[in-house]
């Protein structure tokens, strides 16, 4: 019905950016994002842009790891990384974002 969203529309995870695909890309997607949290490129490349570092939820003690678990900073921390992804190398859905922006991936991009 009109108005009515289903569920393949929402965006996934509690993330801000739709991935490009979802859902049926969605095992696509999660097989990246698993590559690329083991990548240090990567990571290292997301670390660098957002200030975010993600070795400090991985490398820490199991107090802290608790922590973290309990006051939702991991996951809020891989969210981030995940929308990361979805902007930087995965491609974003047409329309969607906390801006609303309606540009595709392709847009402007030279199509030779």
């Amino acid at each position: 019905m009109k108005g009515e969203s289903s569920k393949a529309e929402e965006i996934p995870f509690g993330l801000k950016k739709m991935p490009l695909g979802w859902p049926e890309m969605a095992a696509g997607f999660l097989g990246f994002a698993d590559f690329a949290i083991e990548n240090p490129d990567i990571v290292k490349a997301f670390e660098e842009e957002t200030g975010v570092m993600l070795a400090s939820i991985v490398n820490c003690s199991p107090i802290e790891r608790m922590i973290d678990d309990a006051t939702g900073r991991k996951d809020e921390m891989l969210r981030s990384f995940l929308d990361w992804l979805v902007v930087n190398h995965w491609g974003e859905a047409q329309g969607t974002g906390e801006e609303g922006d309606k540009q595709s991936p392709q847009e402007g991009q030279d199509s030779r």
